[in-house]
């Protein structure tokens, strides 16, 4: 809530009767359209911006970066991992892969597939970090901020993103009546 550029999501899978091997897919995916939404575009259901770039952002993470096709606004879409098991980091063995998902012109997914073989019993948890960014937003180039923004929300680690929501919501129900 403090930055308006930060979000994080915890998934937590803890097996009650299974033991083998599960795959999470971690991704930014920008393979949507404007199926004749919006008046400005009327009836216009070609996508609303073009790939620049996506690619794997550090060891644990990926970004996708396109631009606008009236504005030519750049925006990117960022994210770093980290995946805990009973609350131990482990180390990082995911996979980078890139996918068109369905549409021409380029690649409009990237993702990290997570493949673990999990124990019945044991708490497995993976905290993403997100970032979206936008040249009118910000002076530097978005996908370096991206970045920047979602290594920074990484080291300061999931509990504290969740506490500051928290703190930021209570602040606004007690505006209200």
């Amino acid at each position: 809530m403090a930055n308006i550029h930060e979000a994080a999501q915890r998934l937590t899978c803890k097996p009650l009767n299974y033991s083998g091997k599960i795959i999470i897919d971690a991704a930014v995916d920008a393979s949507y359209g404007n199926a004749g939404g919006w008046p400005s575009h009327k009836g216009n259901d070609k996508f609303l911006y073009r790939i620049v770039r996506n690619c794997s952002a550090g060891k644990q993470g990926a970004l996708l970066l396109t631009e606008t096709n009236n504005t030519k606004v750049l925006v990117c879409e960022a994210f770093d991992t980290v995946l805990f098991v009973n609350g131990k980091q482990l180390k990082d063995k995911s996979k980078f892969v890139r996918s068109n998902n369905g549409r021409q012109g380029g690649i409009a997914r990237c993702s990290r597939l997570f493949s673990l073989n999990v124990c019945q019993g044991n708490e497995y948890t993976l905290d993403k970090f997100i970032s979206v960014t936008a040249s009118r937003d910000c002076d530097t180039a978005p996908d370096q901020k991206a970045k920047k923004i979602c290594t920074k929300m990484r080291q300061q680690g999931f509990n504290r993103l969740l506490e500051e929501t928290r703190c930021a919501w209570s602040h606004k129900w007690h505006l209200c009546d």
